[in-house]
């Protein structure tokens, strides 16, 4: 179940420009924005993905969607949930 709420609440902080944009303080606005960077970037996946293998004919919009920051961003979220994984394994008593 968490990884589907992950994957709910980093599917809407794609457009976290617009939903700072949107709030009325600058806390919540800097909230949107930290938010964005710590969870993984699914939808920015998606688009650099279908921007490497997709034909020349449907990049339609997908021209400047490859960009490392989604890849790096993801994988450290990734190694972060890892090493608490272990961490909190290591810890039980079987």
């Amino acid at each position: 179940m968490g990884t589907y709420a992950i994957y709910l609440m980093a599917a809407p902080l794609a457009a976290h420009d617009r939903l700072a944009a949107a709030v009325s303080s600058e806390f919540g606005a800097g909230l949107i924005h930290g938010l964005y960077w710590v969870f993984p970037k699914t939808v920015e996946l998606g688009k650099a993905v279908m921007a490497l293998v997709a034909p020349v004919e449907a990049r339609h919009g997908l021209e400047n969607a490859f960009t490392w920051s989604p890849f790096l961003t993801t994988g450290a979220f990734g190694l972060v949930c890892l090493g608490l994984a272990c961490v909190l394994f290591s810890r039980k008593d079987f």
